[in-house]
């Protein structure tokens, strides 16, 4: 190693390596470097062989300004670093703002990370905090040596004329940490991308996923003053005075189904089934139109089984309330006309997002999930339906199921959003006498009882029995909610405006 040349890397410096040596101080700034510290990127053979034996190489080209980027110094700014901590030690009332805006590992210098958090920690017990107690608790510490000593205490207070400046400084600390944070998710996408055992899709999957959460860093907001958030929660505080609900939780638009359920909670993945039409596309849509529509909170729709135009129809003949059969067929009176303007008006303005790709794959709904998100903060995803996920793992059923539903979960818990997801029933019910659905009717129902938190039936009689006295009426059957009862609840269906609605709320008229 004798006469080896690397880089401080604090201010870039050179300095030169001797055998034996596993440290070395800077001649320019004084920062100390470890061995450990120094990022070598080793020559490597980029070449791709296609045989054993046979010499089929194909270099892998690298550009000028590729090799600059890999042999730069991470973004850091050693000056912003020093006068933040220097404004901390001569003015204690900076430390709760520079501690609102950094972490530890926002410092580059592994010293300055040492001193932040014995500020810090001083801080919060409640103790003076000055460079007399700050040495003696690095002393306790046992690291008062390895951030240069008493010293460079000193240093860092006579590098700041005035603690006036902290926010500024730690904000250009925090922006350069996170730039280093992007060159490491950069190189976490390069590692999976050589990777001999790589499956393309879920390489862009993992991507994405580490990207998004990179951004959700960035999305953390400071105050507001309480008077710009009047007008827009007066409508949430009306909801939580008269529904009771927490202010995190989407509501169905359903209060006899909400009571039971509490909402749909952040985090959760509720699987509605019922066997082939029984409605559950309408009280799925019928809860999307309530959530963007009322709350003015956005809504994804991913639809499998029918197109985006057939959607729109639906949402447009439930919000309208006329009749479905006559607008395919346009058999509308000038009443029906009169009541779809206003509706298609609202609908314009609500924030409802659909996609009908056709059997997409589990990992195409994340990226697109992640993606909506961040362009939109959509509150509520709605999949219809579940067994037609496609998996794009080539494994057994059973393997392929998993995938799909802790897909499904990862996505509701990585977003932070409640994920409905629709399902079929299997043919088994239709020989019992009572076809109301159980658990055990699902396809995959070991699964999706095993990772979903909630399972709901619609359940309607005059589906089998067309003159039964319950016509109308759906059950919904809750028989599995991880966070709260199970019991079953009664809407009304009106089945041409493919609409449900409360029993004591619908007085008939359309």
């Amino acid at each position: 190693m004798t006469g080896k040349t690397i880089k401080c890397r604090s201010c870039a410096g050179n300095m030169d390596l001797t055998e034996g040596v596993n440290k070395i101080f800077c001649l320019y700034c004084g920062t100390q470097n470890f061995l450990t510290d120094v990022l070598e990127i080793p020559e490597v053979d980029l070449t791709c062989h296609l045989t054993p034996g046979i010499d089929y190489r194909t270099p892998i080209r690298i550009s000028g300004m590729e090799r600059d980027v890999l042999n730069k110094i991470p973004p850091c700014n050693l000056e912003a670093e020093q006068a933040a901590l220097g404004s901390m030690i001569i003015e204690p009332d900076t430390i709760p703002v520079a501690a609102e805006i950094l972490r530890s590992e926002d410092f580059y210098i592994e010293g300055h990370q040492i001193i932040f958090k014995a500020i810090v920690s001083l801080y919060e017990r409640g103790e003076l905090s000055d460079i007399i107690t700050i040495n003696s608790e690095l002393k306790k510490l046992g690291k008062l040596e390895e951030i240069g000593g008493k010293g460079y205490l000193t240093t860092l207070i006579n590098t700041v004329p005035t603690a006036a400046n902290i926010e500024h400084y730690a904000k250009i600390v925090a922006e350069n940490s996170f730039l280093r944070e992007i060159i490491k998710t950069g190189i976490k996408i390069i590692d999976l991308g050589y990777r001999e055992d790589s499956n393309v899709e879920e390489v862009i999957d993992s991507a994405e996923s580490t990207i998004f959460q990179l951004s959700q860093r960035q999305r953390v907001q400071g105050f507001v003053h309480l008077s710009s958030l009047m007008r827009e929660n007066f409508r949430t505080v009306e909801r939580i005075y008269h529904n009771k609900f927490h202010i995190t939780v989407i509501t169905s638009g359903f209060a006899e189904l909400d009571r039971i359920t509490a909402g749909f909670q952040p985090g959760e993945l509720i699987i509605l089934a019922g066997r082939h039409g029984m409605g559950k596309t309408s009280l799925a849509l019928n809860i999307a139109q309530f959530v963007a529509v009322n709350e003015k909170l956005p809504v994804a729709i991913f639809s499998l089984g029918m197109s985006k135009e057939q959607i729109a129809r639906r949402l447009i003949c439930s919000q309208a309330m006329v009749d479905a059969q006559k607008f395919r067929t346009g058999y509308l009176n000038s009443d029906d006309l009169s009541k779809l303007t206003p509706a298609m008006s609202e609908l314009s303005e609500a924030q409802i997002y659909i996609d009908d790709t056709p059997g997409i794959s589990i990992i195409e709904i994340k990226a697109k999930a992640r993606r909506i998100k961040i362009r939109k903060d959509i509150q509520l995803i709605i999949i219809d339906y579940l067994q037609l996920i496609s998996s794009t793992k080539s494994a057994t059923s059973f393997k392929q199921v998993e995938e799909i539903l802790r897909g499904l979960k990862f996505i509701a818990q990585e977003l932070s959003i409640p994920v409905i997801c629709l399902s079929q029933l299997s043919h088994a019910l239709e020989s019992r006498t009572d076809k109301r659905p159980q658990l055990s009717d699902l396809i995959w129902a070991g699964k999706i009882e095993q990772i979903a938190d909630m399972v709901a039936f619609i359940y309607r009689d005059d589906y089998y029995n067309p003159k039964s006295d319950r016509n109308g009426i759906a059950e919904i059957i809750i028989s599995k909610q991880s966070n709260g009862p199970i019991g079953t609840v009664e809407l009304l269906y009106l089945k041409n405006y493919t609409k449900f609605v409360s029993k004591d709320k619908y007085d008939g008229s359309s």
